[in-house]
């Protein structure tokens, strides 16, 4: 369900906001916007300025984006940034990244009653000027039918070369007009309307009202067993 209502802002785009009240939102395969392929002719090293150093590349994807806008995805981790048209400036193009920090330091330290809920993401670069809003989405491993939680979304624009300080800047539910994002928080993923493109996680604790649950998913591998394998002697 929306947790906060955009339409209460005057200086809110109508059709940003109708992009992140659409239920297409919340499927990785929406036709909404067209995946932007990822650009592989950039250089790591010329992005070394623009991303935190002790990223994993194969947690990080970047791509051209141009006055169209378009949809930025990291394969298989759920994870992806909304570019409406018209957020970059008209005649230009940006590059621009999104990736998911792995590393236990770029964590917000949290209270015993808190935790995690989703990926550390990263967007970027820092400081690029938008038009327009861009909508962060991930997947969340919080049970919103089972669980009473209280939602909040942390984010950190400290220098990639430090270690991050993180700073509350939502709790779901609770918004105000200069709250300096608006939050959606469906079943299965979180979507994250800014215009400031650095680091967000959400972070839950369980509500007065009642316990709060996470859902857990398991993956179980194995070897591929042979027919000679598996087989009986005769």
């Amino acid at each position: 369900a929306l947790l906060d209502d955009p339409s209460s802002d005057p200086a809110f785009d109508p059709t940003v906001k109708d992009l992140l009240l659409d239920p297409a939102m919340s499927r990785p395969d929406s036709s909404l916007y067209s995946e932007i392929h990822p650009n592989r002719t950039s250089s790591v090293a010329g992005l070394a300025s623009q991303v935190p150093s002790n990223l994993d590349l194969e947690a990080l994807v970047w791509a051209t984006v141009t006055h169209a806008g378009g949809r930025i995805a990291l394969p298989d981790s759920g994870v992806s940034v909304t570019i409406p048209e018209a957020a970059i400036k008209k005649g230009t193009t940006e590059e621009m990244f999104i990736a998911v920090c792995r590393d236990d330091k770029d964590r917000p330290k949290l209270t015993d009653h808190q935790t995690v809920l989703g990926p550390v993401v990263v967007i970027g670069p820092p400081g690029l000027p938008l038009k327009k809003p861009v909508i962060i989405s991930f997947t969340h491993c919080a049970s919103i039918k089972h669980g009473q939680w209280a939602l909040f979304v942390y984010g950190s624009d400290t220098s990639y070369d430090e270690h991050p300080q993180w700073q509350m800047l939502s709790r779901l539910g609770e918004e105000t007009i200069n709250t300096p994002l608006y939050v959606q928080v469906d079943a299965r993923a979180c979507h994250i309307m800014t215009e400031h493109l650095l680091r967000y996680v959400l972070v839950g604790e369980p509500s007065m009202a009642g316990k709060a649950v996470k859902v857990l998913r398991l993956a179980a591998f194995a070897p591929l067993n042979s027919a000679a394998a598996t087989t009986p002697a005769p």
